[in-house]
């Protein structure tokens, strides 16, 4: 399952791809750290209702991103 997983949020990379080297890195950083998110978020038995794991990505996001 998490193989499929990840294969829907990596054919996401073609969305954001500008031929370019740090582009391609830093779209393959973004993409991994949302599909371990959502991986714990499902290990944890998503306990948080889909407004507070979006409250909680976004203040993730804006304190490494």
């Amino acid at each position: 399952m998490e193989a499929m997983l990840l294969e829907a949020f990596l054919s996401m990379r073609d969305h954001f791809s500008q031929n370019t080297s740090y582009r391609d890195y830093y779209e393959n950083c973004r993409i991994g750290a949302f599909f371990f998110i959502y991986l714990t978020w499902l290990e944890c038995g998503c306990g948080e209702s889909p407004e507070e794991l979006c409250a909680l990505v976004q203040q993730i996001v804006k304190k490494t991103f």
